[in-house]
């Protein structure tokens, strides 16, 4: 994925996901839980749910350099999706295409 489109912010931004291995940064995501938001139906993807609410606890996360970790969905935002209503929501130490200023706007919650 060379970019990234955030329906929140209504902007397209170079992606820092892996789009060739070799040219990848050790922290770039690769591949993650699918920890998605449905706004429309108001509803989450029912995958690690925290106890006594709606939303998930957190999710697994593989990096490029082969490793893997879980976060809080507390330390995660919502990046890109394509489709407006749909929020898939990742930890990755390196958002620096998105402005500092936005990443309070797309930080869970949002």
């Amino acid at each position: 994925m060379s970019s990234w489109y955030n329906f929140t912010l209504g902007a397209n931004f170079p992606s820092r996901s892996p789009v060739k291995l070799a040219a990848a940064k050790a922290g770039w995501v690769l591949a993650a839980e699918d920890i998605l938001h449905d706004t429309t139906a108001n509803a989450w993807v029912k995958v690690h749910t925290r106890s006594g609410q709606a939303f998930p606890d957190g999710g697994n996360e593989l990096f490029a350099d082969g490793s893997v970790s879980w976060f809080k969905i507390e330390k995660m935002s919502y990046i890109t999706s394509y489709k407006a209503d749909y929020k898939w929501y990742i930890y990755q130490d390196d958002l620096s295409s998105i402005s500092a200023a936005f990443l309070p706007l797309i930080k869970f919650p949002n």
